[in-house]
């Protein structure tokens, strides 16, 4: 095996069920737009769901939750201390999502590159996952605790093996270096900064 993914394992969650179960009863993750459904017939979720009310969003995610359907929650870089120490941990402009898959089925997505790196963190359950570099596939189980780091542009999908929740953190390129014909603190028209310089 000569794959650019590593795996990480360990037994300590950063997010559990009770939880879990708050960031279902977030009113602000509602009005923010955070949860999306999967399609178990596409392995797709849309963005432009829109419901009369919250109240009504909440049950639809739960029926479809409950009918087999995985569900995203967006949004989550400061939902608990936990994550949001592993986000300080891993950069500025990290985003946190959060895939939970049913007892009964749940769909993942098909073989896909990230435009970001990607630390997946498996809260609780099981998945394997597939990663693709060049011609070689790579399989990984994940556990309670396991994290997998995906480089921006590696093929993988996650196949869930019954009810798991699992975190995805996306991660952007660092770039350290000096961006030519930026903004200058003379092109500010401050008087007393233009004499200083």
């Amino acid at each position: 095996m000569n794959s650019s993914c590593t795996i990480a394992r360990s037994t300590c969650s950063l997010i559990d069920p009770l939880e879990i179960g708050r960031i279902f009863e977030s009113g602000l993750l509602y009005a923010s737009r955070s949860f999306f459904v999967i399609d178990p017939g596409t392995r797709t979720y849309r963005t432009d769901a829109r419901y009369p009310n919250l109240l009504d969003e909440a049950r639809a995610l739960t029926q479809a939750f409950k009918e087999g359907a995985a569900l995203i929650v967006k949004n989550l870089e400061g939902f608990t201390p936990r994550i949001r120490r592993r986000c300080s941990d891993l950069g500025p402009s990290v985003d946190v999502h959060l895939y939970l898959t049913p007892p009964k089925g749940g769909a993942s997505f098909e073989l896909h590159a990230d435009e970001r790196d990607v630390l997946v963190h498996l809260a609780y359950g099981s998945k394997t996952f597939i990663t693709r570099e060049g011609e070689e596939d790579t399989t990984w189980l994940l556990g309670p605790g396991d994290e997998l780091w995906i480089p921006k542009g590696v093929l993988h999908m996650a196949i869930p093996e019954g009810p798991s929740a699992l975190l995805s953190f996306g991660i952007p390129r660092r770039v350290d270096y000096p961006i030519p014909g930026g903004l200058r603190p003379e092109d500010l028209g401050i008087e007393s900064l233009k004499t200083a310089l």
